[in-house]
């Protein structure tokens, strides 16, 4: 991917979550650092998240509060 297709920002509010291409300009509070292909295997269910993290392919920054509510947010597909 180009470099300006390769970062994403999920903005979550109380009643709407919405996905920008460009920095929003609010503060981070969780850095997700990822192969696209690593993402696509979490949601469909074909690797664990805490398998990812162990061997690098997926890497959380934030509190901890934070990276372990990654796992609650980051919903798997109905079809995993």
């Amino acid at each position: 991917m180009p470099a300006e297709r390769r970062r994403y920002w999920v903005v979550f509010e109380a009643d709407a979550v919405d996905v920008c291409t460009r920095d929003p300009g609010q503060e981070v509070d969780l850095l997700v650092t990822a192969h696209i292909r690593t993402l696509v295997e979490l949601w469909l269910g074909h690797r664990l998240i805490a398998a990812a993290r162990e061997d690098g392919r997926l890497r959380l920054d934030g509190s901890r509060t934070e990276c372990d509510a990654f796992g609650r947010w980051f919903a798997r597909s109905h079809f995993a």
